[in-house]
């Protein structure tokens, strides 16, 4: 964390379109990454959820629990998970704007639309998520929501981008957003 605060490198290389095609954890690394290095509260947070997602899925995975031993982590959980999704919602919706500003001056891609999710129902707080699924997370043997399913969602229309655009297309919309993402870093900033 302290080499990743004092050399802050967006790289654009022959595997950057995965942030469009992979998974969530491409598109989720790619916002903390953004968010760690403008939101000063943002580590304290998501080492602090990661630990009690930790916990919490150890004892899901136990097979005998109950809601009171699950109940701590819950709770260290929710917190801090609603501050990671705050953190994260507040820097996407500044770097949506500088993308639709950069997006203008690229006419294949302006209708390239991107949301956030941030892993959980929106509207309904995850610690109520969390009570409402939890035999079925005792089930599965892990958190089926929260923080570490967040993700970017990248549409053409109602489609998923990564099935409508091209290769080449894939390719300038992943610079774009590498370097809009640079453009957010400089503007909270101040620094190169």
């Amino acid at each position: 964390a302290e080499l990743a605060k004092i050399l802050p490198l967006q790289v654009i290389y022959s595997e950057t379109f995965e942030l469009l095609v992979g998974g969530p954890l491409e598109r989720r690394q790619f916002l903390d990454w953004l968010v760690f290095h403008v939101k000063h509260e943002f580590l304290p947070a998501w080492r602090q959820a990661r630990q009690a997602l930790k916990q919490r899925n150890t004892l899901l995975r136990s097979g005998r629990i109950n809601a009171d031993l699950l109940a701590p982590w819950d709770i260290e959980l929710a917190r801090n998970a609603e501050t990671l999704h705050l953190l994260r919602e507040e820097v996407f919706n500044l770097f949506n704007q500088e993308l639709a500003l950069l997006l203008q001056d690229l006419p294949a891609l302006t209708s390239v639309n991107i949301s956030y999710f941030g892993g959980w129902e929106e509207g309904v707080s995850l610690a109520e998520i969390l009570r409402q699924n939890f035999a079925r997370d005792g089930q599965l043997g892990h958190t089926s929501a929260g923080p570490h399913r967040a993700d970017l969602k990248l549409r053409l229309g109602k489609m998923p981008a990564a099935e409508v655009l091209s290769r080449g297309q894939q390719k300038l919309f992943v610079c774009a957003l590498r370097i809009c993402a640079g453009r957010v870093f400089k503007q909270l900033t101040g620094n190169d």
